[in-house]
């Protein structure tokens, strides 16, 4: 098991994100871009940083617009993950963000409300979450993703506070799904889904931590300028 983590900053705005790009930590392993009018872009209209990803469908193209690790994981058989995610709408159908493609699962899967769901590899819904996802602002998404044909589980923390270490939800569901065996492949983006959905940003994105990554904070974020006065003498 490897860790991968992207925070999109070795990038340039408005450029592709390619897998040839130096990568920040972990360079992509498969770009799919399967639309003539889907775009994969770094970003700044909203960063968790400087740059984050931008991931956008044309209203009439349902192909899949994501990037994978594959060699970036190795194998992962237990493992957590996390996920920023800016969305200014809820989508009409979903935005199906962070998917395991080794067994076919939807670990992060909002629906056109907003909740999150996820889903095992033989479309068996674990749990729904009863709290919207925040619009116009990041949310902080964490997962732990416990593989077995049999007695599978899942467990997914939402942040609407996106630097905070108490969870607005958690949801858990019980030992008893299909999540295969293991995952060697896992995509963050729009991952099949509507026509037309998105754009949405990701950010700050984890696959194969050993634990629950926490909140990513960065000196770089959203600080406004500190000035320094002269203190009466």
């Amino acid at each position: 098991m490897a860790q991968a983590t992207s925070t999109f900053e070795t990038g340039v705005n408005g450029s592709d994100i390619l897998t040839t790009d130096p990568g920040s930590a972990t360079p992509w392993d498969v770009r799919l871009n399967a639309g003539g009018g889907n775009t994969i872009t770094y970003d700044n209209a909203h960063a968790y940083g400087v740059l984050s990803g931008k991931f956008d469908r044309t209203a009439s193209d349902s192909a899949a617009c994501r990037m994978e690790w594959t060699t970036g994981i190795g194998t992962l058989t237990d493992w957590y993950g996390r996920v920023y995610i800016y969305a200014t709408a809820n989508p009409a159908g979903s935005y199906r963000v962070v998917r395991d493609l080794t067994g076919g699962s939807f670990i992060v899967f909002v629906t056109s409300s907003g909740t999150i769901q996820s889903y095992d590899t033989v479309g068996g819904l674990l749990y729904t979450t009863a709290t919207s996802i925040g619009l116009n602002q990041w949310v902080r998404v964490e997962w732990h993703w416990i593989h077995s044909a049999t007695v599978g589980q899942g467990e997914l923390k939402l942040f609407n506070s996106p630097d905070s270490s108490t969870p607005t939800e958690t949801k858990t569901s019980t030992a008893t799904f299909n999540t295969g065996v293991n995952t060697s492949n896992v995509s963050f983006g729009l991952s099949d889904g509507g026509p037309g959905a998105g754009p949405i940003w990701l950010d700050n994105v984890v696959a194969g931590a050993p634990g629950y990554p926490g909140p990513f904070i960065t000196a770089t974020r959203n600080l406004a300028p500190v000035i320094y006065g002269r203190g009466a003498c």
